[in-house]
């Protein structure tokens, strides 16, 4: 699922349209029709924050371009990525020059957030 795939089912699930959610958002409908077409996203971390916070979504669901990355928990029937799979898609992110810097530190706060968050499940500690 992409990331406008991502915004408008979030939405759909809380009865919004997509006025209702631009103006919890701070923006225009345009826009939310904009992200929900794959046209553009938010242009800064703290946008995609607030999409994410008036969604009720986590930033790195909406970050994640494969579902395989982005599962809240083990055991969910998703398939692992194997970590040089991951890192190779991190490098192809971050070198690409496609994104601002501020969006790929946003992206790394999310991998961390994910990590660390992971640390607290049952097992997720050191062993």
């Amino acid at each position: 699922m992409n990331f406008g795939q991502k915004v408008r089912d979030a939405r759909k699930k809380l009865g919004l349209n997509q006025s209702e959610l631009a103006e919890l958002v701070g923006t225009t409908r345009r826009t939310v029709n904009s992200y929900e077409n794959g046209r553009t996203r938010p242009k800064s971390l703290q946008g995609f924050e607030k999409l994410a916070g008036v969604l009720g979504v986590r930033v790195n669901w909406l970050l994640s371009v494969d579902e395989r990355l982005s599962g809240d928990g083990a055991g969910d029937g998703r398939a692992p990525v194997e970590a040089g799979e991951l890192l190779d898609m991190a490098n192809a992110l971050f070198t690409c020059g496609q994104y601002s810097e501020e969006y790929k530190d946003g992206v790394m706060r999310a991998i961390q957030e994910i990590y660390w968050d992971s640390r607290k499940r049952p097992g997720g500690g050191e062993g």
